[in-house]
Order: structure tokens, then C-alpha cells, then sequence
């Protein structure tokens, strides 16, 4: 892999250097190959990105004027940010500055100048950029398992049907490499929020991933896909044989809950923390963007399973759509933790202590 690539920007050296030095404990300390390059003004920045060079973590002071341009760094840094996900670490001298509207919902951090956090902010973003490199750099690997065969396996294209191949092939691999990633990967704090995390929203495709969540249009009822393999993509010499679709129910009302009707907030709140239900269902967090819901109950206790060809035909007719997928929940493979082993649900890993406040707020909304 190649190493690191950190920019500091900032047109006074003493607090490049500050940086600097910052960042080489850090990388030395968590090994992390890297390489360092320091602008002191805005227009030595922007040669830099003319000439087809890109970081992939910025470091910079907000207020930025070098070589005579007296705009705000943040001009200089947005085309960069539009074309790839580059993390950014700001300094201020002054806590009160705020980065533009337009950067609201980006990956950038602010902190201010000769504040103690600069370190630990630094320790994360460098580790969580190196994390992610090393994940984009698996994932491209196994784009060079496929072959013209494997593809035409993945979206069920024969002789004949050039027309069934989406005109956005590659986006729909590259998400579909990107969650079978995330979903067989070690998960541990340091990457990821201990909740769950959605992929949304989703691009369009008739096929299903383990860990989908899918709609009915005729009740409007919500279903977790727990087989087939979130992998779909196949190397060569083994082919992929689903038949079956195994579909567990999901509820984002307590008031539709079978186990839960009838029965007051503290029936609800002893029914679900029953130690002999505990391995029956799961309660996530989850965006209410796209539930109308900040919880969701699975049941493994209600299931139903379909023909792989039924849920296309189903999902190409329109009756059923895909409303996101779950890339990754707590501490364990989602492959273990919902397919291959039921007996492992609640386990110490799975953060039961979270778990019972999510059930909490589940009886109560």
C-alpha cells in the first residue's frame, strides 16, 4: 500500500511544524507509512492539485491568504473535496469560526489552534484515513477476480441479453464490494460507531445483498434479508447456487408487535428484556430518514422464505424495494451474527447494555 499522504497548509511555520511533528509520533507510533508535504500559501496548494497530485488527509489553518489571493481557504480546498473523500482537520486561533455553509456535511473536524485535543483529533483521523485506505486498497483487489464470466453470473446475463447489463456496472460492484467489506471485516471502535451503519441512500438494483432491508407494497411491511451471502461477487471455478431467500420480519412500532400488544409501557419493557426471548429478536438503531423510526425490531421468530427468482420478479415488478443495507453492527461478523449462528445473539460483544436502552426507547415511541 502505498503510504499516507498527509497536506499541511498554513502560511506561518511555526504551527506547520507544530503539525508535523504532531503527525510523525502518531504514524510512527500506530506504524503507518507516510509522507508529509507542507504549503505555505495557497497558490504552491493549488499547483499541487493542477498537476493531478491529491492528499489523502488535510491538515490546514481556516484562514488562509497566501501569494496574494485573500479568500478563504475553504475556496481552495472545495474542488478538491467534490471529486474524493479526503478527511479535514482545521485550526483556528479563533474557536468562534465556522467553515463554510457548503462544508456542513463533509468529513471535516475543527479544533482550535495550540488546543491539547489537536493530538488525540490528529491520532484519530490519521488512524481512521490509514483504515480506510487499506479497506479501498482489499476492495480493489478483488476487482481483479472478475472476469466477463463472473460478471455475467452476478447479474444473471446470457448470450444474447447485453441489454440486461446496468449502464452503472461499476458503481453497483464497487457498492457491493464495499458492503461485503464492512460486513466480513473485524469492527472495533476505532473505525466505526458502536450502532449500527446504514449504506443509504441505495443505488438501484435487482439483485439482494445479506443485511438489505426490503419494503412490500402491498402492506408496507419491512423485511431483513439474512441469506443469501453478502457476497457476490465470485472468483472463478465457484458459482454461486441461491435458491432460497430467507426474510425475517422487522417492526419500527411497538403497537404492531405481536408479543407487544396489549400491554402497558412496563409489560412492554419486561417483555422485551425476557431472558427467554432475548435470543429472538435484536433491536437496532437505526436512521429515521429512512424508517420513519429511530428503532427496529427483528424477529427471527417470524420469517419466510422465497425463491431467489420470485424476490426479482417481485423487486422488477415493483412490489418490493430495497430501503437500505446494514454494513456493520457492533463488534462481531454479520455473517456469524445473523445467518450462521442464532445462539450467538445478545452475547457480551454485542453491546447489550446499548441493546436494552434502544428497547427502551423502542416500547416508549
Amino acid at each position: 500500500m502505498d503510504p499516507l499522504k498527509i497536506w499541511i497548509i498554513d502560511d506561518e511555520e511555526s504551527p506547520r511544524e507544530l503539525v508535523k511533528s504532531h503527525c510523525n509520533a502518531i504514524c510512527t507510533d500506530l506504524s503507518i507509512a507516510y509522507e508529509v508535504k507542507e504549503f505555505g500559501n495557497l497558490g504552491n496548494f493549488q499547483e499541487k492539485i493542477a498537476s493531478g497530485n491529491t492528499p489523502d488527509i488535510i491538515i490546514q489553518d481556516l484562514k488562509l491568504g497566501g501569494s496574494g489571493d485573500d479568500r478563504s481557504g475553504w475556496e481552495i480546498v472545495r474542488g478538491v473535496l467534490e471529486n474524493k473523500i479526503i478527511p479535514v482537520v482545521v485550526y483556528s486561533a479563533f474557536s468562534g469560526e465556522d467553515p463554510a455553509e457548503i462544508f456542513k456535511n463533509l468529513l471535516i473536524y475543527r479544533v482550535k489552534k495550540g488546543d491539547e485535543t489537536l493530538h488525540p483529533v490528529l491520532e484519530k483521523f490519521l488512524k481512521m484515513t490509514s483504515d480506510f485506505k487499506k479497506a479501498n486498497s482489499n476492495i480493489k483487489k478483488e476487482f481483479e477476480k472478475l472476469s466477463l464470466e463472473t460478471i455475467g453470473k452476478l447479474f444473471g446475463v446470457t448470450n444474447g441479453d447485453l441489454e440486461k447489463i446496468p449502464d452503472n456496472l461499476i458503481v453497483q460492484l464497487a457498492i457491493t464490494r464495499l458492503v461485503s467489506y464492512l460486513m466480513n471485516s473485524p469492527i472495533n471502535s476505532e473505525k466505526f460507531l458502536s450502532e449500527s451503519i446504514f449504506i443509504y441512500p441505495n443505488i438501484e438494483r435487482i439483485y439482494l445483498l445479506a443485511g438489505d432491508f426490503i419494503q412490500k407494497s402491498e402492506d408496507k411491511s419491512i423485511w431483513f434479508v439474512s441469506s443469501p451471502s453478502c457476497d457476490l461477487v465470485i472468483s472463478d471455478g465457484r458459482e454461486a447456487k441461491v435458491e432460497k431467500v430467507l426474510l425475517l420480519r422487522c417492526y419500527t412500532k411497538h403497537a404492531d408487535v405481536p408479543f407487544l400488544k396489549g400491554v402497558d409501557l412496563n409489560g412492554r419493557k419486561s417483555r422485551i428484556k425476557d431472558p427467554n426471548r432475548k435470543n429472538t429478536i435484536k433491536i437496532l438503531k437505526c436512521p429515521a430518514a429512512i424508517f420513519e423510526s429511530n428503532h427496529i425490531l427483528i424477529s427471527f421468530k417470524e420469517y419466510e422464505t422465497l425463491s431467489y427468482k420470485e424476490i426479482i420478479k417481485k423487486m422488477e415488478e415493483g412490489k418490493l424495494k430495497i430501503l437500505s443495507s446494514l454494513a456493520t453492527p457492533y463488534g462481531e461478523d454479520l455473517k456469524n451474527f445473523f445467518i450462521r449462528d442464532f445462539s450467538r445473539m445478545g452475547a457480551p460483544e454485542t453491546n447489550d447494555e446499548k441493546e436494552e436502552v434502544w428497547g427502551t426507547k423502542f416500547c416508549s415511541d
